[in-house]
């Protein structure tokens, strides 16, 4: 469980856990399935994830023009291979989720992808133009906007500048990106530093529209962020999801298969899986077979 520092503390919510706790605790599955210990340390709503898309939906977004194009990639570092023999196609519009166990080459993909990690073999188009070996920012220019793992903002700008220094012609307004997330218009004029994480998720995802980009690339949009922020994140991905084509890194499954058309499985840098996102979500023993997913209702 993600512990609040206002309900550590002693703040707003403090009082009630102090007093859950004190009335003799319980099971830790009592305690942290307690309404008072959820309000205090993660807030009072509750992530709700919109339906997967269905088959047919998922079908019409891989109708559309494919933008990007792994064919047969092989990558590593120092001469080791991570990724060998990939193949993954997102077409326009397209929301695909790139799942697996950690370490089977999930970030390196991207990595590949914007140029930051070199091809051994194989290539990479996007919208039919051959970028295996480009360089990253001539890849950026192309199209292909990264929302890195760790936000990496610039900590000393505001949250207008950090926006204002990614733009490009073609790319999101600033209205736009307010719109997208109303926090950042209200905390436009702070420092990136001092923005919660959850914020600085937001901001990253918003520098990255700044370009105009056919393709984003999210690698774990959602980590380390509380339920009621990760909330406004998904609101944010599935407002994007046809407008642009995205590919969400991500290694908990049940929070990304609502929000993408389709899914690619990596075990050992290798594509075990591709198909629609509701049919993994719906299979729950394919789930816990490729990626070690158990489902509380499986576990005796």
């Amino acid at each position: 469980m993600r512990r609040g520092r206002r309900g550590l503390r002693g703040g707003r919510g403090g009082g009630r856990l102090a007093a859950v706790t004190a009335e003799g605790g319980g099971a830790p599955a009592e305690v942290a399935g307690n309404p008072d210990v959820i309000a205090a340390y993660l807030g009072t709503e509750r992530i709700v994830t919109p339906p997967a898309p269905s088959d047919a939906e998922a079908r019409q977004a891989a109708a559309g023009k494919p933008v990007l194009v792994l064919q047969n990639l092989s990558a590593g570092y120092a001469g080791s291979i991570v990724l060998e023999g990939l193949s993954m196609t997102v077409h326009e519009g397209e929301a695909v989720a790139l799942l697996g166990r950690n370490g089977v080459g999930k970030t390196t993909t991207l990595r590949a992808i914007t140029g930051t990690v070199r091809a051994s073999a194989g290539s990479i188009t996007l919208n039919g133009a051959d970028i295996t070996g480009a360089k990253s920012y001539e890849i950026n220019q192309a199209g292909i906007s990264l929302v890195p793992e760790g936000r990496r903002l610039f900590p000393n700008l505001t949250v207008v500048d950090n926006l204002r220094i990614a733009m490009r012609p073609g790319g999101a307004s600033l209205e736009q990106a307010y719109e997208l997330f109303p926090k950042l218009r209200v905390l436009q004029r702070s420092k990136a530093e001092s923005l919660s994480g959850g914020e600085r998720q937001m901001l990253a995802i918003a520098r990255a529209l700044m370009v105009p980009a056919k393709l984003i690339l999210l690698d774990e949009p959602f980590e380390g962020l509380a339920p009621a922020i990760v909330k406004e994140v998904m609101d944010a991905l599935v407002a994007l999801r046809g407008k642009v084509a995205m590919v969400i890194v991500e290694h908990h499954a049940e929070t990304v298969l609502p929000l993408v058309d389709r899914v690619y499985v990596l075990v050992n840098g290798q594509v075990a899986y591709e198909g629609s996102a509701r049919a993994l979500e719906q299979d729950v023993s394919l789930q816990a077979r490729l990626l070690g997913v158990v489902q509380p209702e499986h576990v005796e």
